[in-house]
């Protein structure tokens, strides 16, 4: 509250969508029970759809509603989804009985208070919803000059408008969604969607369905334990964010049903199925998980769990988070596999992205370069894509550090990240890459409170918990970094930069003096990634402390332990003593630090 006594509220620059019944009145007095019934199911269905597309319902009062958006593109095929959506489920019913929406979308700032959104863009949007016709979509025309080129719809002008207790005038436009669908049975679960095709608001992305855990033993009183940790896992796929999940509400309906999965891939659009058993056995309860792709019934990806039930409480966050884990990076692999043989013309930028990561992983200086294009490209056809700006932050991040250049390309990285989140606040990872840029630009301390709110936001995210290892060896306390960078490890085992957690936990025993873990995590860092020189130095300084001299100089002789004294003096520790401790030991050793 300033001097005047006028409180300064939050604002935010949001895309709004407003929503109502056709006719709610005459429909309650016709069959009141039987109206209500239908509202409160399709109410559900819709809150799914619009969380599936990154946005959040409110406001929700009788037959009424509003979401808000981040991107007025997702906004406005979010309307569209939820039209075709309840014009499906319409077709099972008399025509006097179909409930039908009217949807106004507009953008603009707004003031944030709790759980609410007010100001004139709410009364705006909720002023153009009452223009629109049954079936029908209409938008401001803020809106229709971020959507005109994006989104498959034909719009026609509705002039001018002058909005009930609104100020300025305002220009519409308005769609028939249901007749631009080209068939009055649009996609729906049941209507056999193409698992190929991307699912409607997510730019191509393949969406991935959770199905319920059958339960083995132990009698139906288990059954909640199935049904449980697989919502569970559905709750943390959704913290992921670059790929689709299909809501508990669909996938659950194929609840100990014998069908195929492909039929329930389309049935669900989705491209990827997740399935498991509990198996109850006395106190132990044995969990396992399958990675399928629908289509072809591939498993990509098993693994057993073994639980004290006595102790499923203490550990099934971590067991549910290092499922996702894996599972996230498991899905990715496979895309990148399914795209490499796919000409570049015929990606989308999605796919694009995929395609530069494969690149990526293969860490050579000519993949590197593909990588690059591969992500430029991508954001060149996408010019809204955070994903983009996410993956070529992380080009710029692994080129700063396996190249030791200056802060140009931390500065660009950071850049990129906060443009990220700015289009996704809930995007972890863009959280954790503006982390990264400030770490090595020894802002360590600063750095730690991204990679936390990457973590809150995605407690899967291995990268973030290893982070929070890395900024604690850089600031000089060892000593904290190890239990994040082991539970990094434990989350994905997998990860494809596992050999630089392990390089890490190599260095954090290192400089405690721990010399014999400091060589075991140090030589399985190499095991993963033989040419990693970080780890490499770490293992022959610490053979050189611990006493074994002759092993020392013996790989220190080898021409790959050449060091220069500029690549360990850009190491980014805040004080500069534990780069002379590193240094000391190599020489030590008889490395030749050049």
């Amino acid at each position: 509250m300033n001097s005047s006594g006028v409180t300064h509220f939050k604002r935010r620059l949001v895309a709004l969508l407003a929503a109502d019944v056709s006719n709610y009145c005459r429909l309650m007095g016709q069959d009141d029970e039987f109206t209500l019934s239908r509202l409160l199911a399709y109410r559900q269905i819709l809150e799914d759809i619009v969380a599936a597309g990154g946005g959040r319902m409110f406001g929700v009062a009788g037959d009424s509603w509003m979401a808000e958006f981040d991107s007025p593109v997702e906004a406005v095929r979010c309307a569209v989804y939820c039209q075709r959506s309840i014009e499906s489920r319409n077709e099972e019913l008399p025509e006097d009985k179909r409930i039908r929406f009217r949807i106004g979308v507009h953008m603009g700032d707004v003031i944030v208070d709790s759980n609410n959104l007010f100001g004139d863009e709410v009364n705006i949007t909720a002023r153009l919803q009452q223009l629109c016709r049954p079936g029908h979509l209409v938008i401001s025309d803020a809106v229709f000059q971020q959507v005109r080129h994006k989104v498959d719809l034909r719009f026609s002008a509705l002039g001018l408008q002058r909005l009930k207790n609104i100020p300025a005038s305002v220009y519409a436009y308005t769609a028939d969604i249901i007749a631009a669908s080209g068939s009055s049975s649009p996609h729906h679960l049941s209507s056999g969607i193409d698992i190929s095709e991307p699912v409607p608001g997510f730019k191509g992305k393949p969406a991935i369905a959770v199905l319920p855990f059958t339960t083995l033993g132990g009698g139906s009183d288990n059954e909640y334990l199935g049904e449980g940790l697989a919502e569970d896992l559905i709750n943390g796929l959704s913290n992921v964010r670059w790929f689709p999940v299909i809501s508990r509400r669909s996938s659950f309906i194929f609840k100990n049903e014998t069908i195929d999965t492909a039929s329930i891939g389309r049935a669900l659009g989705a491209r990827y199925l997740v399935t498991g058993s509990v198996r109850s056995a006395g106190t132990d309860l044995r969990l396992i998980v399958n990675l399928i792709e629908a289509e072809n019934g591939v498993n990509h990806w098993s693994h057993s769990y073994r639980i004290d039930f006595s102790k499923l409480l203490d550990v099934q966050d971590e067991i549910t988070a290092s499922i996702v884990s894996v599972l996230d990076s498991e899905v990715d692999r496979a895309e990148q596999t399914r795209l490499r043989t796919r000409e570049v013309k015929d990606m989308n930028s999605w796919e694009l992205l995929r395609r530069g990561i494969w690149h990526t992983h293969r860490f050579t200086k000519e993949d590197a370069a593909a990588a690059r294009e591969f992500f430029e490209e991508a954001l060149r056809r996408d010019p809204d894509s955070g994903e983009a700006r996410i993956q070529l932050a992380w080009w710029h991040f692994w080129d700063v550090w396996t190249k030791r250049r200056d802060r140009a390309g931390l500065r660009m990285t950071e850049k990129l990240a906060r443009e990220a989140a700015l289009i996704d606040r809930r995007d972890a990872t863009a959280h954790l890459l503006v982390g990264l840029a400030l770490m090595l630009m020894k802002q360590a301390g600063q750095s730690r409170g991204h990679f936390r709110t990457a973590i809150e936001l995605n407690p899967s995210l291995a990268a973030a918990h290893a982070c929070v290892g890395s900024s604690y060896i850089l600031a000089g306390e060892p000593e904290k970094a190890v239990d994040p960078l082991l539970l990094s490890i434990r989350l994905n085992p997998g990860d494809p930069f596992r050999f630089h957690f392990l390089g890490e936990l190599a260095i954090a025993f290192y400089l405690q003096e721990e010399w014999i873990k400091a060589c075991d995590f140090a030589e399985r860092s190499l095991q993963v990634r033989p040419g990693y020189w970080y780890a490499r130095a770490t293992h022959i300084a610490s053979l050189a402390r611990s006493g074994e001299l002759e092993k020392a100089r013996e790989l220190a002789d080898d021409n790959s332990a050449q060091f220069s004294f500029e690549q360990i003096d850009w190491l980014p520790f805040v004080d500069k003593k534990w780069n002379s401790y590193l240094t000391d030991g190599l020489k030590l050793a008889g490395c030749r630090i050049i």
